[in-house]
């Protein structure tokens, strides 16, 4: 995983994004290699939330799509104006994946990563959207839950949560972000439905908190029996006093993730 994270660092975002997906056993339809603006995508008018987002964009890419004839190992070349069209009427059945670049000394904040990432997802009627976000060294993954409207005359579905794994040091990955994203690929999926279900558990902000406070948990119960700092004399005193520096090293890292 570390060698294709360097990827996107090293060379075109198209190219790095194929090879993750390939890593990941993600079979998929190539659409284009060449940037495609976002407003030539996105059917509506924009917003003024994300025209702001999109000054902070240099390229958008509309890597490919996934369906069930890709994950039978029939992938094919997609047309993009093809495949946009009948996305946008509901009538694509597969998940697509986009990317984006964003500008040299650019940041997205989190509120605008999830806004972009609903952009992206209003180009698809009915369709599960995966978009891959870099931003300098950095990289994230997105996806949006979706739900059918509870109103019978409304078309396509209703854009939910938005499920984001941000800021992957793609030079020197920290190693809970390998875990997560190896267990995207931890086997293969014969159904699209199949992998974006799966995607969006190993997405799942409830998932991802529990898998940190055990974590956390382990690391407090070890670290109250082998911590030692200086001057510590074997009293109960002393003792407590190291327990509460431990303590307090932990709500650090809590305020730290939190922030």
């Amino acid at each position: 995983m570390n060698s294709i994270l360097k990827k996107f660092v090293d060379e075109p975002l198209f190219d790095a994004c194929a090879a993750m997906l390939n890593y990941l056993h993600i079979s998929f339809n190539e659409v284009t290699r060449t940037p495609v603006p976002f407003e030539g995508l996105y059917r509506n008018p924009l917003t003024k939330a994300l025209q702001e987002i999109l000054v902070k964009v240099e390229n958008t890419y509309f890597i490919g799509t996934v369906d069930e004839a890709s994950l039978s190992g029939r992938a094919a070349h997609q047309d993009e104006s093809d495949v946009t069209a009948q996305a946008s009427e509901g009538k694509y059945v597969g998940m697509m994946i986009f990317a984006v670049d964003i500008k040299h000394n650019q940041t997205l904040t989190r509120t605008e990563l999830a806004t972009l990432t609903r952009g992206f997802n209003r180009i698809a009627a009915a369709q599960p959207v995966v978009l891959f976000i870099k931003q300098g060294n950095r990289l994230a993954l997105a996806t949006c839950e979706r739900s059918e409207y509870t109103q019978q005359w409304r078309d396509g579905e209703k854009l939910g949560k938005v499920s984001l794994l941000r800021g992957i040091n793609c030079l020197q990955p920290h190693r809970g972000h390998i875990d997560i994203l190896e267990s995207i690929g931890d086997k293969a999926y014969p159904t699209f439905e199949e992998l974006y279900k799966h995607w969006m558990q190993v997405f799942s902000s409830e998932l991802l908190t529990r898998k940190f406070y055990s974590e956390l948990s382990d690391w407090y119960a070890w670290a109250v029996q082998v911590a030692r700092f200086p001057n510590d004399l074997a009293t109960t005193e002393m003792m407590r006093s190291s327990t509460m520096r431990v303590a307090s090293v932990s709500s650090l890292v809590l305020s730290l993730c939190g922030s």
